[in-house]
């Protein structure tokens, strides 16, 4: 799951982040609202959209409201979750009105935010046309988890991530590298991530998955079922 977190305050901002990262959600941490609205504005064009956003209300730059109507006024649906310490029934309402999907005021618990996230992503789900199954490969967004012919896949934070860009796109359609490079805040080389996408295909050849990471030389990556490198 890849998730964007705008917070202009450090201290909440790196705690968020260690949060979702531990719940292995690629997290891209924006502290400012105008540079996190162009970023927004980017994937959508771009068609690699975050599986959420969560937003705090007070920014500098941009005001979360102005990034959440500026999302909205462009169609892009991606589930927003506000965080904000404003706690007053009329900032929950106005949150709600201009196109958030859910709220959660500060001090939060971690886990509530990312259970949240979760039904976020799920409530996603079933509203699109995305292939959530392939061969006997499967995404369960309840548990941000993949399964091999039902039974759970151990993948890392950055595994995830990759396997994530790959299954939500048709069978075999090729994700550019130049992408599956910046899934990574931290930055990605070529030579790793092609390190990753060796681990991923051991991992789901180990779990006896008929799927595999097919190269498209020069250009990315595909799923296929069956087939080889």
């Amino acid at each position: 799951m890849r998730v964007m977190v705008v917070e202009d305050d450090e201290h909440i901002g790196a705690h968020v982040s260690k949060a979702l990262s531990e719940a292995k959600m690629m997290v891209t941490l924006m502290t400012n609202g105008s540079s996190a609205s162009s970023q927004i504005e980017r994937a959508r064009r771009a068609n690699t959209r975050f599986d959420a956003i969560v937003l705090d209300l007070t920014l500098p730059g941009m005001d979360g409201i102005d990034v959440l109507k500026r999302m909205r006024t462009s169609n892009d649906n991606t589930p927003v979750l506000v965080l904000t310490a404003r706690s007053t029934l009329t900032d929950r309402v106005l949150g709600l009105e201009q196109g958030a999907d859910d709220y959660l005021a500060k001090p939060f618990e971690p886990l509530e935010l990312i259970a949240r996230l979760r039904v976020l992503a799920r409530r996603a789900e079933k509203t699109t046309e995305t292939v959530r199954e392939l061969g006997n490969l499967s995404f369960d967004a309840g548990r941000g988890s993949f399964l091999v012919a039902g039974k759970p896949i151990n993948l890392t934070r950055k595994a995830n991530a990759l396997l994530d860009a790959l299954f939500k796109r048709p069978a075999g359609t090729t994700v550019r590298k130049e992408f599956l490079l910046e899934l990574d805040p931290e930055g990605m080389s070529p030579e790793a991530l092609a390190i990753q996408v060796s681990r991923v295909r051991k991992v789901l050849q180990d779990a006896g998955c008929n799927v595999t990471i097919k190269a498209a030389h020069g250009l990315g990556y595909s799923l296929v079922v069956g087939g080889g490198e």
